[in-house]
């Protein structure tokens, strides 16, 4: 899978948060349920822009994405850019 996103605030925006709020199952099952993940094994790859120079602009959408590939068994690769 590969997640391309803006990042506003430090986050991602509400359709992709969404989407991640939804796989909650998959952290249950692993951490609530000790199961292992259905779909393990698979990569996850993020990209993200923002307008800014902040030095932590993309910290809380990086963590946000990696917890949801680690809660489903994925390994993940992470690039982010600042458009300024």
């Amino acid at each position: 899978m590969i997640i391309g996103a803006p990042v506003f605030f430090y986050g991602l925006p509400a359709q992709l948060k969404a989407l991640v709020d939804r796989c909650q199952v998959f952290w249950a099952r692993k951490y609530v349920l000790k199961q292992e993940p259905a779909i393990q094994g698979r990569k996850g790859a993020f990209i993200a822009v923002g307008a800014t120079k902040g030095a932590t602009l993309f910290d809380g959408a990086k963590l946000t994405v990696k917890c949801l590939f680690d809660a489903m068994g994925w390994s993940t690769r992470m690039s982010c850019s600042s458009g300024v």
